[in-house]
């Protein structure tokens, strides 16, 4: 064999010094290593350049320029991985977990599931095996088909040594992988030092020190671009303080609770839409700020809530945002914390003793998993228990998500899960999360339910899109599109994060706009991208073009943290990647193109007859669809008008009206001494009797049913007509 002539392709996400071995070994046989990685600690990495010093171009070093999982669509498509990449790798990630439960759960009784009550076992495995595993699992098998794609380019064979290799973490779940993969033609190696100390010490180090090196190219230039132009960013006037519109004396009141993970101010980016309903005693909330947020709450914000009586506390000692250490701290009492965390260190060693046994590999996971999740679960337990909450509203996904239900569930506190928590599509395994009730938006909602069974209180609440109904935005729409001074109609450009169709796809998605904006000058268009870092890197590679298309007027960028409802009111047509903002756009009745390359993400839009009218898979016929419509010659474009009931069968944007009615509804019969169980029937019937026979019920009742016209004017209701609930 010629090492020059076939090069062992390596590629690992976290390149570490023990990982060096097997790139030693084939170089010390006389071959080449192309080594494709994503992130190096620096150690590692200062010895792959003196080992690139030693054997030259023997040794080929390719990072990755951004996450495994945005890997550039192009790269991962071929025989090894057709169609979507990322519902091919999720499909095999499935799989394999399901077969890791079902072998592991006979595992000598140490599974580590027996040891916790029904309700947390089922947080527990959601969380360890569906997110914390698969979020590695996933990283890794993007690798892999990287690898396969690269082999298969370079017509290498697979024989003599020459088949690609996948550096793994030392974890339990290896094998099953590895089996998985090397039927696919990919051979894997497991570091020499790894296990469970390896990720303690990865875990401890990144958050002590952060001290990882990461290549993003793409990104490193738009230090050269950014200031060429500014963000259009709408001007509102000052939140209005207005007083509760219940009052019940005394600190006895049965309390709402959400962790906040975005602002609470409406104008921008709000993940609690149901605070300002009219219904709502909002003095029976409090808000936590459990994390770093994408957006601080300001002073304003604060002084408007507080006006509301609202409490507002942050759980974390410190952060980086001024405005979020400026609230106060809550700490639970010491008697109570000592007491919670004896309880856990009890449990902790119980099973700790019980991991010891050599094949009880999941639950050692489990523990040091779980570890790192005590102080979160004991601030969160003292929280619900000292403070009263009986209601936990859960507004956004992820791993602390998993921590709420399980303190949740120990302090006796309901869980009401709202739709963006629980899942965006039935291929995404690691979302949803065990609740009491849940608020789902419609029947399209109901049909992407990955785990139905465990749905027995569904609320129907029409897509929940940010609050513009209230007089907290007192400057309208009309004077916000003036602002533009739009003289030729206005396009929304709506993208989404990279994850999905990689950022490959959202330049083609950028570029085809933008050359259609500078040949044709027939619109002018709008970008509120998801988050500035996508907006950066479009600057870093079309800097030029952006910012002359800025200064003829014709190119406007939203602050990205502005709400996608505000800039979906003031345009005349929507195009969008998949995405939830382009849910805005259709329920305020603006055509909607999708550029959807895979005609895999939302297939529901296939089933109305929409493809090549309002969802396309290729950029070209879109665009050629677009200027028939600024012609005139083709007024069906982005017509979703087929579908926009199933997303919001209400027809009106007062989905958090409805939302603040019910969860008023459940304060009030918990106040009253009710049990959990009669407390939400008696909160579903109050909301079917307002809202219709067909808005609540069991997940297979509603999916049945096909409901009718509901009553669609919670706008109209006034505070006074509120307090008579």
């Amino acid at each position: 064999m010629s090492g020059r002539m076939n090069p062992r392709c390596i590629g690992c996400v976290r390149f570490s010094l023990p990982m060096l071995f097997p790139v030693l070994s084939v170089l010390l046989s006389g071959g080449r290593v192309d080594l494709f990685f994503h992130i190096a600690s620096r150690p590692a990495l200062l010895a792959l350049k003196a080992l690139r010093a030693t054997v030259g171009e023997r040794l080929s070093m390719l990072p990755f320029d951004v996450s495994p999982v945005w890997l550039p669509a192009d790269t991962l498509i071929g025989r090894h991985c057709p169609g979507n990449p990322r519902r091919t790798i999720n499909w095999m990630a499935s799989s394999i977990l399901r077969r890791l439960r079902d072998e592991f759960g006979t595992d000598r009784g140490l599974s580590g599931s027996a040891h916790f009550c029904a309700k947390s076992r089922q947080i527990l495995e959601l969380h360890f095996e569906q997110q914390a595993i698969n979020e590695e699992m996933f990283d890794c098998l993007f690798v892999a088909f990287r690898l396969l794609a690269v082999r298969e380019r370079t017509g290498g064979d697979e024989g003599n040594g020459s088949r690609p290799l996948l550096l793994l973490p030392k974890r339990w779940w290896n094998k099953a992988v590895s089996a998985e993969l090397s039927n696919m033609g990919v051979d894997t190696h497991s570091a020499i030092f790894g296990g469970y100390l390896e990720h303690l010490v990865w875990r401890l180090v990144r958050r002590v020190s952060g001290r990882t090196v990461r290549f993003v190219p793409e990104i490193v230039s738009v230090s050269e671009h950014l200031g060429t132009f500014d963000y259009f960013i709408p001007e509102y006037e000052p939140l209005s303080v207005l007083p509760s519109s219940h009052s019940e004396g005394g600190e006895t009141i049965p309390g709402i609770c959400i962790s906040l993970c975005d602002t609470i101010d409406p104008r921008w980016r709000c993940g609690t839409k149901w605070y300002w309903s009219p219904w709502l005693n909002r003095a029976s909330v409090s808000l936590v700020a459990d994390s770093l947020l994408s957006f601080p709450i300001n002073l304003e914000e604060q002084t408007a809530l507080h006006g509301f009586g609202t409490t507002l506390l942050r759980r974390t000692t410190s952060t980086s945002c001024p405005e979020l250490n400026r609230l106060p701290l809550w700490n639970p009492s010491w008697r109570l914390h000592v007491a919670l965390f004896l309880e856990e260190a009890w449990h902790l060693v119980r099973y700790g003793l019980a991991a010891l046994n050599p094949s009880a590999a999941r639950l050692r996971w489990q523990l040091i998993q779980y570890a790192f999740l005590v102080p979160s679960l004991l601030w969160w337990q003292a929280f619900l228990s000292e403070r009263r909450i009986r209601i936990l509203v859960e507004d956004y996904y992820g791993s602390s998500a998993a921590v709420h239900a399980l303190a949740a569930a120990r302090t006796g506190c309901l869980v009401v899960s709202t739709e963006r928590s629980q899942e965006y599509d039935h291929e995404q395994i690691d979302a949803e999360r065990i609740a009491d009730v849940y608020f789902m938006a419609g029947i399209h909602g109901l049909k992407q339910s990955v785990r139905p069974e465990t749905k027995r209180h569904v609320v129907l609440t029409g897509f929940p899109s940010d609050p513009l109904s209230r007089d907290l935005l007192q400057r309208t729409p009309e004077d916000i599109r003036r602002s533009l001074s739009p003289d030729k109609p206005l396009v929304l450009l709506i993208d989404e994060a990279g994850i999905i169709h990689s950022m490959e796809m959202v330049f083609t998605f950028y570029d085809a706009m933008l050359r259609e904006l500078e040949q044709s000058r027939t619109f002018r268009l709008l970008v509120k991208s998801k988050k500035k870092l996508f907006v950066n890197a479009m600057v870093a590679r079309y800097g030029k073009r952006i910012n002359a298309l800025a200064v003829s007027g014709d190119l406007f960028f939203m602050d990205p943290h502005c709400s996608a409802s505000c800039a979906a009111s003031v345009v005349d047509l929507a195009i969008s990647m998949p995405s939830t903002a382009m849910f805005d756009t259709m329920i305020l009745g603006k055509p909607t193109a999708i550029f959807n390359p895979f005609q895999s993400i939302y297939t529901f839009l296939y089933e109305q007859g929409l493809k090549d009218i309002a969802i396309y898979a290729d950029m070209d016929i879109l665009i050629a669809n677009l200027r028939c419509y600024l012609r005139g010659e083709m007024p069906e474009f982005g017509d979703c008008r087929a579908f926009a009931p199933q997303i919001n069968p209400f027809g009106d944007i007062h989905a958090g009206d409805r939302m603040g009615f019910f969860l008023e509804s459940l304060r009030r019969e918990l106040a009253l001494g009710s049990e959990s169980d009669r407390a939400i029937q008696a909160a579903m019937a109050a909301y079917r009797e307002r809202w219709g026979e067909y808005s609540t019920g069991s997940f297979e009742a509603l999916l049945r049913t096909k409901p009718g016209t509901f009553e669609a004017d919670a706008g109209e209701r006034t505070a006074t007509e509120a307090n008579r609930l």
